[in-house]
Parts: structure tokens; C-alpha cells; sequence
């Protein structure tokens, strides 16, 4: 067996840096982040004690006690973390995340990648989303038109509190509604090696091979009509509020006037929901705070969670 032992280790150290800089880059695919594509830091935090005179010396604060996040392009402070906390750059989990989707997907689905970003609160809540056109498939309406979807994967992180969400689903090309059905979540990320390529290529791959699953189920429901009245009294049996019946039940009227009163309509009306800071679902904001992305991202698990309670599956939504 030859072992290539005679070859001065520089000179392999060499060729292996010449093979790498002639392989193209594995996500030059992807489009480049721009509003999520800061860089956040962790200083010491100081305070002054109360009563202290003028120009009086500030105390320094523990890292035990806390550590302040801030981005370092604006000096915006993000949160106040505990020793423990280590930070996940956006730009390192879109890396990750394309990398997975190029490894996992097949190369037509790689072809015309879109991406949407999203932040609120100054960046202290960012989601990243690729979609993927070469990835689609039209759902044929009760009422005969088609509508088209996408496959998409998206990933959300927060500086100074809260998780690495990860999400796969589709996008409604004629209404933008987005459609989660795949989710992982690390509860606790300390590390941000512990998100990598081999954890999100398995993700991908599962939820690529279930989107034509969902394809299939998602057009039984554009085919499978109910009564408006069941619909709303699911809606009360998942636990929303009488007002947010009424605008879903309002939406679902303007959903059924282009797709039929269907589980399709019913779906399409909460992936409004979810997916809208509109005047029928506004966002309830919070002095000059932007909490638009955090409160839709919310409530998209808010629409996960009465999708899943046994008085919608019973309506038909059953997956």
C-alpha cells in the first residue's frame, strides 16, 4: 500500500490548499444576508451606585452576574446574558443552513434561491428564510385555480434570550402565506458548533422528502369542503379569542371566494394570520419597539398549535 510517507508534508499541505481553492464554494448559491447580517459581541456591563457623585469611577459588573450583547455595527445593546451564554451569528447559521440544503436537495432545486430576512427589536430577534422555486408544486383549488408553492427553510435565532429555531414548510407564491410543517428546536445553545451542517442536512432531507408528502395531503384539503359554521366552532374548541374568530372568520370569507370553502381556505385563512400584520391582524406594538418578525414568528407557533388540537384534525386538517 502506498502511503505517500516519502512526500514532504508541505508539499501535500500545498496540494490539498490548491484542490480547495479550485472546488467552488458550497453556498455561493445562496444569496448574501444584508439586514441579518451583523455581528454581535459581548462586553462587561458598569454601573454607578445610587447617590454616587458626578464623574465618580463605575463598577464593574461580574460576567457571573451578567454580560451585555450588542451589535457591533450600531453599538445597539441586544440583551444581558449569563456566563454560560455563548453567541450564534446569523451569518454562521445561514452558512450551516445552506450548506445542509446543498448537501440534502437535489441541484434543480438549487436554481433561483430567495431570501427573505426579517429582525425586530434592533436585531435582537432575526429569521433568516430560503425559498426555493426549483422546489414547487401547484395545489389545484376546489375552485379551479392553482395555487403554487414553494419549499422553504428558515431559521431563527435571538441574541440575549429565547432559542435556535430551525423550520422547513412552503410558500404561497399568490398570497405570501407560509406554510410550517417541519420544526426542531435547541432548547439550549451553548455552543455554536452544537449547529451544524450534519444536524441540519438530516433535517433538510426528512422535510424535502415529506414536502411532496405534504403536497399530497395539502391537496386533499384544497378539494375537501366544509360549512363555515364547523369552522368557527373549532376555532373557539382550539381556544381563539371571540375577536380573532370573527377576522379569521372574515378572512376565511375572502380565502372561499377564490379557493371554495375548503380545509384549504380554513388553513390559508391562519397562514394569513401567521404570515400578515395587516389591519384584520395587526401587530400590537409596543411604544416606538419594531416586534413585527418576533410577534409573526410567534404567531406561527400559535397557528401550529390549533392546527394540532383534535377539534381542527376533526375538521380535516388531520396531517
Amino acid at each position: 500500500m502506498n502511503t505517500y510517507a516519502h512526500i514532504d508534508p508541505k508539499v501535500i499541505q500545498l496540494a490539498q490548499r490548491i484542490m480547495q481553492q479550485q472546488q467552488p464554494e458550497r453556498t455561493s448559491l445562496f444569496p448574501a444576508l444584508e439586514e441579518t447580517g451583523f455581528t454581535a459581541a459581548s462586553a462587561q456591563m458598569q454601573f454607578h451606585p445610587e447617590g454616587g457623585y458626578i464623574g465618580a469611577a463605575a463598577h464593574d459588573i461580574p460576567k457571573g452576574v451578567g454580560s451585555l450583547i450588542y451589535r457591533t455595527d450600531t453599538n445597539a445593546p441586544l440583551g444581558v446574558v449569563g456566563e454560560r451564554y455563548a453567541i450564534a451569528q446569523n451569518q454562521h447559521l445561514a452558512t450551516a443552513l445552506a450548506e445542509g440544503c446543498e448537501a440534502a436537495l437535489p441541484a434543480y432545486a438549487l436554481q433561483g434561491i430567495e431570501l427573505n430576512e426579517y429582525t425586530s427589536r434592533e436585531g435582537k430577534f432575526s429569521r433568516i428564510e430560503y425559498s426555493f422555486p426549483g422546489m414547487g408544486a401547484d395545489i389545484r383549488q376546489l375552485s379551479g385555480i392553482s395555487t403554487q408553492l414553494s419549499f422553504k427553510v428558515a431559521v431563527s435565532n435571538w441574541f440575549g434570550g429565547g432559542s435556535i429555531r430551525g423550520f422547513a414548510g412552503a410558500i404561497d407564491a399568490w398570497c405570501s402565506n407560509g406554510c410550517t410543517f417541519g420544526e426542531f428546536e435547541v432548547s439550549v445553545f451553548r455552543h455554536t458548533s452544537g449547529f451544524n451542517p450534519a444536524r441540519i442536512k438530516d433535517f433538510v432531507t426528512l422535510e424535502a422528502e415529506r414536502f411532496q408528502e405534504r403536497v399530497r395531503i395539502w391537496q386533499q384539503w384544497a378539494r375537501a369542503e366544509i360549512k363555515p359554521a364547523d369552522a368557527e366552532a373549532a376555532l373557539e374548541a382550539a381556544g381563539m379569542s371571540g375577536r380573532r374568530v370573527k377576522a379569521c372568520m372574515t378572512q376565511l370569507d375572502l380565502e372561499a371566494q377564490q379557493r371554495g370553502m375548503t380545509v384549504w381556505a380554513i388553513y390559508s385563512a391562519l397562514t394569513f394570520m401567521s404570515s400578515h400584520n395587516s389591519e384584520r391582524f395587526p401587530v400590537r406594538s409596543h411604544g416606538a419597539t419594531d416586534n413585527v418578525a418576533e410577534s409573526l414568528d410567534n404567531r406561527e407557533r400559535e397557528v401550529s398549535r390549533i392546527i394540532q388540537h383534535p377539534a381542527m384534525q376533526e375538521l380535516g386538517l388531520a396531517a
